[in-house]
């Protein structure tokens, strides 16, 4: 069984979720299991510096798949399809806390120039809120992905410098309500990290938006 690669010749025509269907035309998924993500939202508030976390659906099932063809097998065609899934919850919770700024989580640049070649979160907040702005910038020392770090203690020591608010933000935030839109979340480490860097210039509160949540039950609010 062939893996897919945009452009590939040589591919399974089969779905990669169902691997009962023939693909759609995007040549990764089946048109029922497409179009059989569906919202199961939830929210969170139990975290150091985050004023609280929305996400989407859970990291399961179709959605599973779905991130992974999009992050490991590059199916940028695929994003599309999730924005348009993604958008009505994304825009309840824009409403809801009516951010001044919404921004979202970086990939590491040498995922984006030489192995993925895209940036999944940015493509995917291009086509739900293309007004966002981009607050911050990941250094350049490669670093072991976070999902292979283990417990939430060594998540928080291995993204420390991992992030940087661009200097020019620094004002741009201060007072202000800010939106972080991100892929996935785990333990939390990521967006808590953001958070405080925001919240050290000066910005009011700090929100999470992520598609996916994989998260354990006592952090659920």
């Amino acid at each position: 069984m062939f893996k897919k690669f945009p452009g590939s010749l040589f591919f399974d025509t089969l779905c990669s979720h169902c691997h009962a269907r023939e693909v759609d035309q995007n040549g990764f998924l089946c048109s029922v299991c497409l179009n059989s993500l569906y919202p199961k939202p939830l929210r969170y508030f139990e975290f150091e510096f985050l004023d609280g976390v929305f996400s989407f659906a859970p990291y399961e099932g179709v959605g599973k798949t779905y991130l992974h063809l999009i992050k490991f097998q590059g199916a940028k065609n695929l994003i599309p399809f999730l924005g348009k899934l993604v958008k009505p919850t994304l825009r309840k919770v824009i409403e809801e806390i009516k951010p001044d700024l919404v921004s979202f989580v970086p990939t590491h640049p040498f995922r984006v120039w030489f192995t993925r070649g895209f940036d999944q979160v940015e493509e995917l907040i291009k086509g739900t809120y293309p007004n966002y702005v981009q607050l911050f910038e990941r250094g350049l020392i490669p670093k072991k992905p976070l999902y292979l770090v283990g417990s939430k203690f060594n998540r928080k020591k291995h993204l420390k410098g991992s992030y940087k608010l661009k200097p020019e933000m620094a004002k741009l935030v201060e007072g202000k309500k800010v939106l972080l839109i991100d892929d996935l979340i785990t333990t939390g480490s990521t967006g808590n990290t953001l958070a405080y860097l925001l919240k050290s210039v000066g910005a009011d509160s700090v929100y999470l938006f992520t598609v996916f949540y994989k998260i354990k039950a006592a952090n659920v609010g």
